[in-house]
């Protein structure tokens, strides 16, 4: 079974160690396509027996623990040396000279300012400017046992360009990253003969294979219908290359009461020689993971919640949370926005039959105060709260909370009241109104200006209405505030990437998040004792934690699809995000809804292909967007530029608003605010001229083009989300949802098979026993079809 193109460089290993290490992909692989697609629908009476069913449950429980055993002894086989600077030190000793070697050797010098990627972020893809790899330097000399620090220097641009001129002659000689990255397997072998998933397999490789077919057709159309850059890029790149040079970096470590020079630039550099006079010296921070320098130097994002209120015929903006992260601090930690209500209703039956949507819309209409909440981590950030009328109270009262969990998932689980509670009866008409929420990203680099970008969590009014000016007092119908609601109860997990995560990386991080849910898995499947009172509340155990496979898998497939995957580099923080919620559509249908949004995804070009970076760059962003789709459920509503796009007649190239094929372009008003938007940052758009048939319904969406560097994204009509699926849910199953912690379990599994894709380029073609019994698990809590 042949992979595909952009699958069959990786070649396999048989070797015992490498199968185990990769299991937890093999998981995925078998969730992917055993259990995502049974969300959709409610049980029928093919279901199996409660006896039957009952045996099957208690089979599982024997199994889970050896099960959470195996991967426990299958992350220890995971070579750790891309990720672990233990692993390396391991290496190669405690000798200065042969970590010297090392660093100098196996990572590669990469041209962007500041402290991007930390001493771990060097590890994952092994390429890095010199402040990043002499960090690298010198936290393994730390953790050898030397004492170590940094030292800085100032080149003029004469010397900085004479190092440019030998770097990218080296660079030119490298045909590949280091070899380290490569990971190479060979062949999959089936444990005992055995080949379940191979179907799985094969269902995903035809995927891929639409993704190649896409980039390969719409990439050369897209550049056909933008044209060449607005100016030539190599003098730019090199200019900017030798500013990065001119401010260097290297590590010392302490010998004999004198500090020795260990400068990695360059690859035939000497210990004790380094490539600029020190003006200053940097000692280390404490704790593993921090970056040594000064803030101003280090990338970062900020994420900032904003709401909306129009009061008196004005709509004013207020920043309800805003913290700041470097991508290399929370490298591998869970981030996540969420929402608590604070007077969700109190009587919450784990039981209750859901008999009405009404009484679903009743509770998320009787919320007046929303919290939202940063998750960073264990760390759980939260500032103010805002009211159903847009008031920002600084200093909300948590304390309601506390019946509901601390979480989001315990904020969900109390949803379940809603069933058993009447409407609220009209209110006295408010002075203000809550109309929009937002999350605005903000990428700080060193040396260049912050770039925001928005992301909308709910929008009542619509960006056409409030570009308009004053907007008189607006009234919204209570399934558009429900719908607001049901977006704030949602989930959004983001992904900030300061490097390429590495295989090795992604599988211990998700073997880690799998064994740390076997106890809520556990939980959810042990049952009640016989003769027990009906429980008033729900069941309190492990929680559940959510994997991030969709997100992870995404940065893994971006790059390992990618025919440039060695000439490119991440150079500042990239930004996926991942958004899941449920929603009330027509005729009072539940549906739940999942959306992968890129929201930054530059790249940069290594020096020996600076000559075809604007067409790399374009590429890539073709390949992002089409990837897109891999990880939204596959039937359901779909919104897709890389889907949609296709007979060029019925698409236009619109360079700013005074192009006469502006005109052309009749849209939904939103949907033509947004694209106003797009031109009036200088891209270029391509866009349908009218919507486009897609199934029962018309879809919008459009690519978004810089002209001057080529960096390429499709939009969907949101602004965002260039992949969005949904499904149609009961509200017997939503009840399911929210029940017992229950809620990301189940709605969860199509964030776990997402994840499968990386099993497929890793080449793993078999699915292990574990595969099954996690498979159904899943079955077991969240209902068979």
């Amino acid at each position: 079974m042949p992979l595909p193109l952009c699958f069959r460089r990786m070649q396999l290993s048989t070797d015992l160690s490498s199968r185990m290490a990769r299991g937890v992909f093999v998981m995925m692989l078998a969730l992917a396509w055993s259990g995502a697609g049974r969300l959709a629908g409610p049980q029928t009476a093919n279901a199996s027996p409660p006896s039957e069913r009952d045996q099957k449950v208690s089979n599982l429980l024997e199994r889970l623990g050896p099960l959470m055993q195996n991967l426990k002894a299958a992350d220890r086989e995971v070579p750790r040396d891309t990720f672990d600077l233990g692993a390396v030190v391991q290496a190669t000793g405690n000798q200065p000279d042969k970590i010297f070697e090392w660093v100098r050797d196996q990572t590669a010098w990469a041209p962007y300012h500041g402290a991007l990627r930390g001493a771990r972020g060097v590890l994952l893809d092994r390429v890095g400017n010199s402040l990043d790899r002499s960090i690298l330097l010198a936290e393994l000399l730390r953790a050898a046992g030397h004492k170590a620090r940094l030292a800085h220097g100032v080149l003029a641009d004469k010397e900085a360009g004479d190092l440019l001129a030998r770097l990218t002659a080296a660079d030119a000689k490298a045909a590949t990253r280091p070899a380290a990255i490569a990971d190479p397997i060979q062949g999959a072998v089936v444990p005992d003969g055995q080949n379940p998933g191979e179907a799985a397999a094969l269902q995903w490789e035809q995927a891929a294979e639409q993704v190649t077919q896409r980039v390969a057709e719409q990439a050369p159309a897209i550049a056909s219908a933008v044209g060449p850059p607005a100016a030539p890029e190599l003098p730019a790149l090199q200019a900017a290359a030798r500013s990065d040079l001119a401010d260097h970096w290297w590590a010392q470590y302490m010998q004999q009461d004198k500090w020795v020079d260990l400068d990695p630039l360059l690859p035939d550099g000497l210990p004790g020689r380094a490539n600029a006079v020190m003006k200053e010296s940097v000692e280390l921070k404490d704790g593993p993971g921090k970056l040594p320098v000064d803030r101003s130097l280090c990338h970062q994002v900020v994420v900032r919640v904003v709401a909306e209120q129009w009061k008196d015929g004005k709509l004013r903006e207020s920043t309800l949370l805003e913290s700041a992260m470097a991508p290399a601090e929370v490298l591998g930690q869970r981030i996540n926005i969420n929402h608590l209500p604070l007077d969700w209703p109190a009587n919450m039956p784990p039981g209750a039959p859901v008999e009405s949507i009404a009484r679903l819309k009743g509770a998320v209409l009787g919320v007046r105060e929303w919290v939202p909440m940063l998750s960073v981590g264990t760390d759980q950030i939260t500032q103010s709260s805002v009211t159903d009328t847009g008031e920002v109270n600084p200093k909300p009262q948590l304390d309601p909370t506390a019946r509901m969990g601390s979480t989001a998932g315990g904020a969900a689980s109390a949803a379940i009241g809603a069933f058993d509670t009447a409407p609220p009866g009209p209110a006295a008409k408010p002075s203000g109104q809550l109309t929009a929420e937002w999350v605005d990203y903000v990428i700080r680099c060193p040396g260049r200006p912050d770039r925001t970008i928005r992301r909308e969590v709910f929008d009542l009014l619509g960006p056409a209405a409030r570009a308009g000016g004053a907007v008189a007092a607006p009234s919204f119908s209570d399934d558009a505030r429900v719908n607001a609601g049901l977006s704030m109860l949602g989930q959004i997990d983001i992904l900030p990437l300061a490097c390429q995560p590495s295989p090795q990386f992604v599988e211990h991080l998700l073997i880690g998040d799998f064994v740390a849910n076997g106890g809520a898995l556990a939980g959810v499947l042990r049952p009640p004792a016989k003769n027990s009172p009906p429980a008033t509340a729900p069941a309190k155990g492990a929680a559940y934690r959510p994997l991030n496979g969709a997100l992870f898998a995404m940065a893994v497939v971006r790059q390992q699809c990618s025919r440039h995957r060695n000439d490119t580099y991440i150079d500042r923080p990239n930004l996926l995000t991942y958004h899941l919620a449920t929603q009330v559509g027509k005729g009072d249908q539940t549906m739940a809804r999942f959306a992968f949004d890129i929201v930054a995804n530059d790249v940069a070009v290594r020096p020996r292909a600076w000559g075809d970076a604007y067409a790399i760059r374009l590429e890539q962003g073709v390949l992002d967007t089409s990837a897109e789709n891999l990880f939204v459920p596959a039937s359901g509503r779909i919104e897709s530029a890389a889907r949609l796009y296709g007979a060029p007649e019925r698409w236009v190239t619109v360079r700013n608003e005074a192009d006469p094929q502006w005109a052309q372009v009749q849209l939904p008003q939103d949907a033509r605010a947004r694209i106003r938007a797009e031109l009036a940052a200088g891209n270029v758009v391509i866009a349908p001229r009218k919507p486009i048939e897609a199934g029962d319904r018309q879809a919008v969406a459009w690519w978004a083009i810089d002209p001057r560097t080529g960096s390429t994204l499709g939009k969907g009509s949101m602004g965002w989300g260039a992949a969005m699926g949904e499904y149609s849910v009961t509200l017997q199953r939503i009840a399911i949802f929210v029940e017992e912690n229950k809620t990301w379990i189940c709605m969860g599994k199509i964030c776990w098979g997402a994840a499968s894709m990386v099993a497929t380029i890793l080449g793993m073609g078999f699915v292990s026993t574990a595969a099954g019994d996690v498979s159904q698990i899943l079955d077991a809590v969240c209902g068979e079809p």
